[in-house]
Formats: structure tokens, C-alpha cells, sequence
């Protein structure tokens, strides 16, 4: 497998991505944190992929917890900076 021609197509992703973000921000959806919301959202609906009987700790919860709130923020700075850069 040639892995230079799959790190060209991911960095090529990305930069599609941030495009259309851009794009999203300026015309459809003015505000960034309406926007963090919806990706927000759809991001905890993954939580009904886990299998039944999933058990986890309260210190895996802890830490999860806080990684989502540091990310839903880091988002919100993110899109806020692309829609001002």
C-alpha cells in the first residue's frame, strides 16, 4: 500500500473540511456556537452505539466528562477564529 498517496487524500480531507466550515460559518450558520451545538449533538448520539451492558468507572467517566466540555469550548474557539481569520 502506498502510504503517501493515503496522507495526501487525508491532508486533502481536511483541508476540504475546513473549507466547508468556513463556507457553513459565513453564509448558513452566522453564529459558531449554534454551530458547535449541532456538531456537539451529533457527537453524543455515538453514545448509543455502546453495547448493552457497558460498564465504565467513574474515573473513565470523570475524564471523559471533562474531555468533551474542554473539546465543545476548543471547538467554539476554534470556529470562532475561522470565522474572524
Amino acid at each position: 500500500m502506498n502510504f503517501l498517496t493515503i496522507t495526501v487524500l487525508g491532508y486533502a480531507l481536511n483541508g476540504l473540511t475546513v473549507l466547508i466550515d468556513k463556507i457553513l460559518l459565513n453564509k448558513a450558520l452566522p453564529h459558531p456556537i449554534i454551530y458547535t451545538f449541532y456538531i456537539s449533538v451529533m457527537g453524543f448520539l455515538t453514545i448509543f452505539f455502546a453495547p448493552f451492558g457497558f460498564h465504565l468507572n467513574f474515573g473513565v467517566a470523570l475524564w471523559g466528562t471533562l474531555a468533551g466540555i474542554f473539546g465543545v469550548l476548543g471547538t467554539v474557539a476554534y470556529f470562532e477564529s475561522l470565522k474572524h481569520g
